[in-house]
């Protein structure tokens, strides 16, 4: 019997992978609060797949990471490490 269900992307694959060494930061300051662009995701993850900024954010935004402005005025994912 085949399996029919569609396996997911592997671009979908990896992003979960590398958030599992982060979670939604819930205040906006703090020792383990980590600020990232998309861009610098998608950097982070361009030696294993091509993933788009549009797909980084929207997943990013589906699991809950809000966005802060840094002291540039460049808006940011907040995270924090995992624990």
């Amino acid at each position: 019997m085949k399996n029919n269900k569609r396996p997911l992307p592997a671009s979908s694959v990896v992003l979960a992978g590398y958030l599992q060494s982060f979670i939604p930061a819930t205040g906006a300051e703090g020792e383990n609060l980590v600020l990232k662009t998309s861009q610098q995701i998608q950097d982070d993850l361009s030696t294993m797949v091509d993933i788009t900024l549009n797909d980084i954010a929207e997943e990013m935004v589906s699991i809950g990471y809000k966005v802060k402005l840094d002291e540039d005025g460049l808006p940011k994912w907040m995270m924090s490490y995992g624990k």
